[in-house]
């Protein structure tokens, strides 16, 4: 999926382990490194790979990006993420702009007690139209956290649709309702990497979600772009 960014211009690189207020990703497909692009004439941040909390770190580690961000006065923060699809109506190769998040690790980061609405509904609904106008059709729906790194049962995958979820991953939202909490826009969307099903046994592998991500590429590129150009 980082390979979505591989078009846009870039006038500054930097590795993670250069920075020394990230730690370097260790599962793959994720690079570790920091761009600064140019689109449309707008700046922005482009973070290629990030800490997720089965990796050991705490939930200021995988939060880490966001504070860069929030101490350069970033004022909006699109999180991509690859997911596994719950809603039988989504395929391999979708994209989804998160209308709503759960989260079900038990792990937060909040810097505030008061109830907040994560996702800036109105930026998500620019960036929806943007892609559409340019060719990019987008799922909508709500994505949920789970702490992994295991795929899901069937009876968990029962659950989780139960309690009203479209997608299922094990990243985001611990650090997107951190970013919201600070007064920070958020959006979030998700790629549908692997379809899950409760009704048979499939085995997932990472190289699958991997590939699924591949094929992903152009549409989620599109809605970057769209992202930044709804700011």
């Amino acid at each position: 999926m980082s390979d979505a960014v591989d078009g846009f211009s870039v006038s500054e690189s930097t590795p993670y382990s250069l920075l020394p207020t990230l730690q370097q990703p260790t599962v793959a497909g994720h690079r570790g490194e920091l761009r600064t692009v140019s689109v449309n004439n707008k700046h922005a941040l482009i973070f290629l790979g990030r800490t997720h909390l089965y990796e050991g770190g705490k939930e200021s580690v995988v939060c880490d990006a966001v504070d860069y961000c929030v101490q350069r006065g970033i004022s909006h923060i699109l999180f991509t993420n690859a997911c596994g699809g719950l809603n039988p109506l989504f395929h391999v190769g979708d994209v989804m702009l998160c209308s709503d998040v759960l989260n079900v690790t038990g792990r937060y980061a909040l810097q505030s007690s008061h109830r907040h609405n994560v996702i800036d509904t109105m930026w998500t609904k620019r960036i929806a139209e943007s892609a559409l106008q340019t060719g990019v059709a987008t799922r909508m729906g709500s994505y949920v956290q789970v702490l992994g790194p295991s795929y899901e049962t069937r009876a968990e995958i029962h659950m989780l649709r139960k309690i009203g979820a479209d997608v299922v991953g094990m990243s985001t939202v611990v650090e997107a309702s951190y970013a919201a909490s600070l007064g920070v826009s958020v959006a979030v969307a998700s790629v549908v990497t692997n379809v899950l099903t409760d009704a048979r046994r499939r085995t997932v592998s990472h190289a699958e979600v991997l590939e699924a991500g591949r094929t992903a590429v152009a549409s989620l590129a599109t809605i970057i772009n769209s992202a930044i150009f709804a700011v």
